[in-house]
């Protein structure tokens, strides 16, 4: 297989058509038809099923060798940036994904490290869902991914997992709320507020409704569910929500006496979370790429030793 074939296969997919594909290579429909067939011969499969108006659609040997393909030119386009990068004088690239529930603080300090170590290096930081992350560094896109430990992908070796910590989820609220302060707070107490839910990560309202029925109690009748970091926490800032969310992601906004968001003294629900370091087993880091993940271990060692949020001490009350 040569990485021209496989490059026009790709774009014959994601055209729709050869006569598309062709136009946008700047080649003819027939150069084309003889790159993929020279492919689909050293497949031993037919990749395409060709429809009336030009119309072309993958057959499932073309789906299944897709994101392989994919995989495959994202691979070719990094070893040409990390080669030039290193003829240039450079340091090269590292790509990193940033999962949900990742304490930003020591990527940050890790970031900053390399950079000192390396300061030409091009560093790109992704955040998102550890799902779609791993999607993404599946297709290529990703050196190495913070996130979220996949036990199936485990099982099948096709990642590499570095454990980093485990957490566990709490509740946060504005410093004004009128639970903030209170000790041995219930859930009867939490159970008439508005609660501040993720959307696309169900495990939060499974918890959150597991917790309350296991207890016999109606579970909490108002949720308003947001992916968005600066939305949800603008959100919590003006309003008595309540943020039942990774500690990791508020550690750095609850640190001081006069922070905006407290700790609710409320010991469930809670999720435990693992964090961990992903990269694929089939495709060595860069020297980028194992320089950045050397400095996140040891910064997340480091910061293992720093003290856990407290919860908001009580409220003194005025003396008249």
């Amino acid at each position: 297989m040569d990485f021209d074939s496989i490059s026009r296969f790709v774009e014959v997919v994601d055209n729709g058509s050869f006569a598309a594909a062709a136009r946008l290579l700047d080649i003819t429909p027939q150069a084309l038809s003889t790159s993929i067939a020279k492919l689909e011969k050293s497949l031993g499969v037919t990749l395409f099923d060709r429809e009336r108006g030009g119309i072309t659609r993958p057959t499932e040997f073309g789906d299944a060798f897709l994101p392989h393909a994919r995989f495959m030119m994202a691979a070719e386009r990094r070893a040409l940036e990390e080669v030039h990068a290193r003829r240039d004088g450079l340091s090269g690239w590292v790509r990193l994904g940033v999962g949900e529930s990742i304490d930003g603080a020591p990527i940050a300090r890790a970031i900053a490290r390399l950079r000192k170590v390396a300061p030409d290096a091009g560093i790109a930081v992704v955040e998102g869902y550890t799902q779609d992350l791993l999607a993404r560094l599946d297709a290529g896109e990703f050196d190495l991914i913070a996130g979220a430990p996949n036990n199936a992908r485990t099982q099948r070796q096709d990642l590499v997992q570095t454990p980093l910590y485990a957490s566990r989820d709490f509740i946060i609220a504005r410093r004004e709320h009128p639970l903030a302060g209170k000790r041995n707070v219930t859930l009867e107490d939490m159970q008439d507020y508005t609660w501040m839910l993720s959307h696309t990560r169900r495990d939060s309202y499974e918890a959150t409704v597991a917790t309350y029925v296991k207890q016999g109690l109606r579970p909490p009748a108002h949720v308003l569910y947001s992916d968005s970091a600066t939305v949800g926490l603008e959100l919590l800032a003006n309003d008595d929500y309540l943020l039942f969310v990774s500690r990791d992601i508020c550690w750095p906004r609850l640190g001081t006496e006069n922070a905006s968001f407290v700790l609710i003294d409320a010991p469930q629900p809670t999720i435990e979370r693992h964090a961990c370091l992903l990269y694929r087993s089939d495709y060595p880091l860069s020297a980028m790429a194992d320089e950045l993940r050397g400095h996140i271990i040891a910064e997340i060692a480091a910061s293992a030793a720093a003290p856990a949020p407290r919860a908001a001490k009580p409220r003194r009350s005025k003396v008249a």
